[in-house]
Order: C-alpha cells, then structure tokens, then sequence
C-alpha cells in the first residue's frame, strides 16, 4: 500500500486571525512530515477604482507599489510566525485569490493547501461566498480548511 507524501505545504494567508488559527496546524504539520511551506497572499486589485478612478494616474503603478508593500509585508510575517526549523519561503500574486492559489498550487506540485475559514454563515455566506470554499472546489490537491475557535 503507497502512502501520501506531505513534503510541500502551500499556506495561502490574508494575515487574519482566521490565518493565524491555521497556522497553528501547518507548523504541527510541517514539523511533522519534514516539510516545506510556502506562505502566499493574493492581492486583489479591482479593475476599477469607482468614483476615485480619475485620481489614479497609473493603475499598474498602485499594483506594483501595494504587491511591493505586501511582499515585505508577508516576509515579515512568515519569518516571525513560522520557526526557523521549517523551511519557508513567500510569494505574493494578484488576482481573483480562489483562482490564483489553486493555480499556484497546480503549477508548484504541492501536496496539500492550509487555510483558514472565515466561519461566515447565513446571508453573509451566501452574498460573499468563501475563497476557501472556492480553493476546496478547484484545487488539485487536499486543502485543510481550519475554522476559528467557537466564541
């Protein structure tokens, strides 16, 4: 009988507490099966910028500056949240977050996705929907959904 390797953790974070309840099983996990992570955050630009369009010169120039700005930012984050012991590294796309991480995860051969929920019900869920909810559907791997703690 084959068993599943777990050697590269993909674990997309929008830097929440829902992420950092996640984060608690992907250390477990990691340090575990001897695996490496990816810490990765989508920046989701909208195409339009509303009634303050007009203000913006250069749309791709306020893209690069947020990814530039969020890329230190999740560096940060992965070297302070993540231990020295696990091998880590980050990335920073744009895009629709559900399409790009699942995308992500295709193309990097990861075994498994770790993330956090944001535990949305009722009309909240069903206007916004969940890109968690999302990854599950199109990811190519199994994706660990970790919901918060009950308040």
């Amino acid at each position: 009988m084959a068993t599943y390797q777990i050697r590269k953790i993909l674990f997309p974070t929008d830097f929440s507490d829902c992420s950092d309840t996640a984060l608690d099983a992907l250390i477990a996990l990691a340090t575990q099966m001897k695996a490496t992570v990816t810490a990765l955050h989508v920046v989701h630009v909208p195409e339009q910028f509303g009634p303050y369009e007009a203000w913006v010169y250069d749309r791709l120039e306020v893209e690069r500056a947020i990814v530039k700005e969020t890329q230190a930012h999740l560096e940060k984050y992965a070297k302070e949240k993540i231990p020295g012991s696990i091998p880590t590294d980050w990335r920073v796309l744009t895009g629709p977050p559900d399409l790009e991480i699942a995308a992500f995860a295709k193309s990097g051969g990861y075994d498994l996705v770790v993330m956090g929920t944001h535990g949305r019900g009722g009309m909240s869920h069903l206007l916004i929907g969940s890109v968690a909810e999302k990854v599950v559907r199109r990811c190519p791997c199994p994706v660990l959904t970790v919901r918060p703690p009950e308040k």
